[in-house]
């Protein structure tokens, strides 16, 4: 209990507080939470020395994508090109421009959105 409310002090004192650091906070907060048993095996030296504001800010930023995504890109999809036998060859298509972006083993659209929040950045999405 001692470990989970120093990561729960930690992340509380991070000064941001846009809409997406403040989802992140709260997603993380309840994760640690939810993992409280694993928590107390760990030293707390790494605790201590674990950087929670790197970690608030990156699941921030993938908020950030996915919500952009959804709101101006979901509506684009045309369809998802799936191979059975070669999944790395998979594609998801957007109807403006045409464009075709690989999504390797991804099988559904929510997959592969989740695949190209994670592996492009936000210019990159807006551009599609």
């Amino acid at each position: 209990m001692e470990n989970l409310q120093l990561i729960q002090t930690k992340i509380s004192s991070i000064k941001e507080n846009t809409r997406f650091v403040k989802l992140a906070k709260a997603e993380r907060l309840e994760y640690y939470t939810e993992n409280s048993n694993k928590l107390e095996n760990l030293p707390v030296g790494k605790i201590e020395k674990y950087d929670f504001k790197s970690e608030i800010f990156y699941t921030a930023l993938n908020l950030e994508k996915i919500d952009y995504f959804k709101k101006h890109k979901y509506k684009l999809i045309s369809g998802l090109e799936r191979h059975a036998y070669a999944p790395e060859l998979n594609k998801i298509y957007f109807r403006n421009n045409k464009i075709e972006i690989a999504v390797p083993t991804c099988n559904t659209i929510e997959e592969a959105v989740k695949y190209i929040v994670k592996n492009q950045n936000l210019e990159q999405i807006k551009s599609i």
